[in-house]
């Protein structure tokens, strides 16, 4: 089923982007549907809940775009010591 977004144009709402599903954001991301919905409680990506015993969750593919756009902040990887005491890192 391919179904197409499109951005709803209303005097109030100027920008209006319709939320999405996570099989939407799997289709965007070339990930499991799965996945996505773990990466949203593992607050990942950019999510709104809704509801409050079981969540439901929808996404904004712009959100979305961003956040996978944007320059990461984090450090590329562990640091592990040298497992000889005294022994020197090859260059």
């Amino acid at each position: 089923m391919n179904q197409t977004l499109r951005t709803v144009a209303h005097p109030a709402f100027p920008t209006f982007e319709p939320f999405v599903d996570e099989v939407a954001v799997a289709q965007f991301l070339k990930i499991e549907g799965r996945r996505v919905l773990q990466m949203a409680r593992n607050q990942e990506i950019p999510a709104h809940p809704i509801g409050k015993i079981r969540r439901t969750w929808r996404f904004r593919l712009s959100e979305i775009d961003a956040h996978f756009s944007a320059p990461s902040t984090k450090q590329t990887g562990a640091s592990i010591g040298l497992a000889v005491p005294g022994a020197q890192e090859r260059q």
